[in-house]
Protein backbone atom coordinates (compact mmCIF):
# COMPACT_ATOMS: atom_id res chain seq x y z
CA UNK A 1 0.00 0.00 0.00
CA UNK A 2 1.81 3.56 -0.73
CA UNK A 3 0.64 5.80 1.80
CA UNK A 4 0.75 9.76 1.28
CA UNK A 5 0.29 12.43 4.02
CA UNK A 6 -0.98 15.76 3.03
CA UNK A 7 -0.39 18.60 5.92
CA UNK A 8 -1.95 21.67 4.96
CA UNK A 9 -4.86 24.02 6.73
CA UNK A 10 -6.06 24.63 3.08
CA UNK A 11 -9.51 22.61 3.11
CA UNK A 12 -10.17 23.62 -1.07
CA UNK A 13 -6.80 22.66 -1.99
CA UNK A 14 -6.42 19.38 -0.16
CA UNK A 15 -9.51 18.24 -1.88
CA UNK A 16 -7.90 18.60 -4.99
CA UNK A 17 -4.68 17.32 -4.20
CA UNK A 18 -6.32 14.30 -2.99
CA UNK A 19 -8.13 13.95 -5.88
CA UNK A 20 -5.29 14.48 -8.41
CA UNK A 21 -2.96 11.79 -6.89
CA UNK A 22 -5.41 9.58 -6.68
CA UNK A 23 -6.72 9.84 -10.27
CA UNK A 24 -2.29 9.69 -10.52
CA UNK A 25 -2.07 6.37 -8.68
CA UNK A 26 -5.34 4.41 -9.97
CA UNK A 27 -4.02 4.97 -13.47
CA UNK A 28 -0.90 3.47 -12.29
CA UNK A 29 -2.34 0.64 -10.84
CA UNK A 30 -1.02 1.36 -7.30
CA UNK A 31 -3.35 0.77 -4.13
CA UNK A 32 -2.63 3.87 -1.98
CA UNK A 33 -4.45 5.40 0.72
CA UNK A 34 -4.10 9.58 1.24
CA UNK A 35 -4.67 10.77 4.56
CA UNK A 36 -5.18 14.88 5.04
CA UNK A 37 -3.83 16.40 8.39
CA UNK A 38 -5.13 20.04 8.48
CA UNK A 39 -2.16 21.35 11.23
CA UNK A 40 1.39 20.12 11.77
CA UNK A 41 -0.03 19.23 15.74
CA UNK A 42 -2.15 16.17 14.07
CA UNK A 43 0.28 14.90 12.02
CA UNK A 44 3.17 15.04 14.87
CA UNK A 45 0.60 13.23 16.98
CA UNK A 46 1.12 10.15 14.65
CA UNK A 47 4.79 9.96 16.91
CA UNK A 48 6.23 7.22 14.95
CA UNK A 49 3.18 6.03 13.09
CA UNK A 50 4.43 8.10 10.27
CA UNK A 51 6.93 5.70 9.01
CA UNK A 52 3.92 3.95 7.52
CA UNK A 53 4.01 6.94 5.35
CA UNK A 54 6.23 7.00 1.79
CA UNK A 55 5.21 10.72 0.83
CA UNK A 56 4.66 13.58 3.01
CA UNK A 57 3.13 17.16 1.00
CA UNK A 58 3.62 20.31 3.58
CA UNK A 59 2.18 23.06 3.12
CA UNK A 60 3.84 25.72 4.78
CA UNK A 61 1.80 29.75 6.07
CA UNK A 62 2.97 33.18 5.29
CA UNK A 63 5.87 33.22 8.21
CA UNK A 64 7.16 29.47 6.71
CA UNK A 65 7.27 27.76 10.11
CA UNK A 66 4.62 25.63 10.41
CA UNK A 67 5.81 22.73 7.06
CA UNK A 68 9.48 23.47 8.14
CA UNK A 69 9.21 22.88 11.61
CA UNK A 70 7.31 19.54 10.73
CA UNK A 71 10.10 19.08 8.04
CA UNK A 72 13.03 18.99 11.08
CA UNK A 73 10.40 16.73 13.04
CA UNK A 74 9.88 14.19 10.52
CA UNK A 75 13.79 14.07 9.92
CA UNK A 76 14.28 12.93 13.44
CA UNK A 77 12.35 9.64 12.46
CA UNK A 78 13.58 9.23 8.99
CA UNK A 79 15.42 10.16 6.13
CA UNK A 80 13.76 7.91 3.85
CA UNK A 81 10.13 9.42 3.77
CA UNK A 82 10.04 11.94 0.49
CA UNK A 83 9.06 15.29 1.89
CA UNK A 84 7.58 17.79 -0.95
CA UNK A 85 7.06 21.42 0.24
CA UNK A 86 3.62 22.68 -1.31
CA UNK A 87 2.99 26.82 -1.18
CA UNK A 88 2.38 29.92 -2.26
CA UNK A 89 5.37 31.99 -1.19
CA UNK A 90 8.61 30.43 -2.87
CA UNK A 91 10.92 32.69 0.04
CA UNK A 92 11.25 29.38 1.88
CA UNK A 93 12.19 26.89 -0.88
CA UNK A 94 15.99 27.56 -0.31
CA UNK A 95 15.19 26.20 3.94
CA UNK A 96 12.91 23.62 2.49
CA UNK A 97 16.06 21.92 1.13
CA UNK A 98 17.88 21.60 3.84
CA UNK A 99 15.41 18.68 4.70
CA UNK A 100 15.88 16.89 1.39
CA UNK A 101 12.88 18.20 0.20
CA UNK A 102 12.01 15.86 -3.05
CA UNK A 103 10.46 18.93 -4.63
CA UNK A 104 8.72 22.68 -3.68
CA UNK A 105 5.99 23.32 -5.51
CA UNK A 106 4.13 26.45 -6.03
CA UNK A 107 0.16 26.60 -5.68
CA UNK A 108 -0.36 28.18 -8.60
CA UNK A 109 -3.37 27.69 -10.35
CA UNK A 110 -1.52 27.22 -14.23
CA UNK A 111 1.39 24.67 -13.52
CA UNK A 112 0.42 23.05 -9.92
CA UNK A 113 -1.27 20.18 -11.71
CA UNK A 114 1.96 19.04 -14.08
CA UNK A 115 4.37 19.88 -11.56
CA UNK A 116 2.50 17.25 -8.61
CA UNK A 117 2.44 14.70 -11.85
CA UNK A 118 6.16 15.45 -12.19
CA UNK A 119 6.77 15.48 -8.87
CA UNK A 120 4.74 11.33 -8.11
CA UNK A 121 6.85 10.43 -11.07
CA UNK A 122 10.29 11.62 -9.38
CA UNK A 123 9.53 10.21 -6.23
CA UNK A 124 8.26 6.56 -7.93
CA UNK A 125 11.66 6.64 -10.31
CA UNK A 126 13.51 7.41 -7.16
CA UNK A 127 11.74 4.43 -5.35
CA UNK A 128 12.51 2.00 -8.53
CA UNK A 129 8.86 1.25 -8.02
CA UNK A 130 7.27 -0.93 -10.73
CA UNK A 131 3.78 -2.44 -11.42
CA UNK A 132 4.40 -5.66 -12.86
CA UNK A 133 0.78 -7.01 -14.95
CA UNK A 134 0.37 -9.82 -16.27
CA UNK A 135 -3.26 -10.15 -18.76
CA UNK A 136 -5.20 -13.53 -17.13
CA UNK A 137 -8.24 -15.19 -18.64
CA UNK A 138 -10.47 -15.47 -16.13
CA UNK A 139 -14.43 -17.34 -16.67
CA UNK A 140 -15.80 -13.43 -16.45
CA UNK A 141 -13.83 -12.89 -19.55
CA UNK A 142 -9.78 -11.55 -19.99
CA UNK A 143 -8.71 -8.82 -16.78
CA UNK A 144 -4.95 -7.02 -16.51
CA UNK A 145 -3.93 -7.67 -13.31
CA UNK A 146 -1.11 -6.31 -11.09
CA UNK A 147 1.08 -8.98 -9.41
CA UNK A 148 1.79 -7.49 -6.25
CA UNK A 149 -2.58 -7.23 -6.02
CA UNK A 150 -2.82 -10.88 -6.22
CA UNK A 151 -3.14 -12.28 -2.40
CA UNK A 152 -3.46 -16.02 -2.95
CA UNK A 153 -4.41 -18.11 -5.21
CA UNK A 154 -7.19 -21.06 -4.03
CA UNK A 155 -7.83 -24.63 -5.94
CA UNK A 156 -11.06 -25.69 -5.55
CA UNK A 157 -12.13 -28.57 -7.15
CA UNK A 158 -9.69 -28.45 -10.42
CA UNK A 159 -10.38 -24.72 -10.55
CA UNK A 160 -8.38 -21.76 -9.56
CA UNK A 161 -9.98 -18.96 -7.63
CA UNK A 162 -7.82 -15.52 -7.41
CA UNK A 163 -8.15 -13.55 -4.45
CA UNK A 164 -7.33 -10.02 -5.96
CA UNK A 165 -6.97 -6.77 -3.87
CA UNK A 166 -8.70 -3.98 -5.49
CA UNK A 167 -10.56 -1.38 -3.93
CA UNK A 168 -11.81 -4.25 -2.14
CA UNK A 169 -10.99 -7.58 -2.18
CA UNK A 170 -12.28 -9.36 -5.33
CA UNK A 171 -12.43 -12.86 -6.18
CA UNK A 172 -12.08 -14.64 -10.17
Amino acid sequence: MFRIAICDNERGFVKKTEKMMGQYLRNKGILYEISSFDSEEAFMQLGTEIMKYRVVFLGTNRNGVNGLKLARWIRRYSEELFIVFVTAHINYSLEGYKFNAIRFLLKDRKTFSESILECMDAILAKMNYVIFKKDIKFSEGRKKIALNQILFIESCLHKLLFHIMEDQESVY
